[in-house]
């Protein structure tokens, strides 16, 4: 079973709506998340392997300085180097992996901003608009009573 972060389900809200809509402004966006999202998933799975990286190059050091007599010596010279290499090249790596992650983290909340205000005048332009109470008793919020027993009553 996968669990999803609010994030996530608010993502997934948010294109069930927008499908609802037949306007290629609406299937635009839809594509664009779903296109971000499979970049997003891309990328954390590229960087999680060349996380191993790193940890292959320390565990051949490791085994290099703690088994092995005359460490620097007894190992051949250009095996460490490479391990050396692999795990700074992976690192660097890393970090690129982790911009292009953010950037399109980014990216996806721009979408989804955009993909709030398009429901919002969707809602909007329909007939027969919500009315928001505005009294005081209408905006009653719950006490600790009701969180304990974790029910909550509305006013209506």
């Amino acid at each position: 079973m996968t669990v999803m972060s609010e994030h996530q389900i608010e993502i997934a809200f948010l294109r069930h709506i927008v499908l609802y809509d037949d306007r290629d402004e609406c299937c635009k966006l839809e594509k664009s998340i779903v296109q971000v999202r499979r970049d997003t998933h891309c990328v954390q799975r590229v960087a999680s392997v060349t996380a191993l990286f790193p940890l292959l190059a320390l565990t051949g050091v490791a085994y290099g300085s703690f088994l092995q007599k005359n460490f620097p010596y007894n190992m051949s010279e250009p095996v460490l180097r490479l391990l050396c290499v692999l795990g700074l090249s992976s690192l660097i790596c890393l970090v690129g992996f982790a911009v292009l992650l953010a950037v399109y983290l980014k990216k996806l909340h721009r979408l989804r901003k955009e993909v709030r205000k398009l429901v919002l005048r969707h809602l909007e332009s329909r007939p027969g608009k919500a009315q928001i109470p505005t009294s005081p008793r209408s905006h009653r919020g719950f006490d600790e009573r009701e969180a304990s027993q974790g029910g909550m009553e509305f006013n209506v």
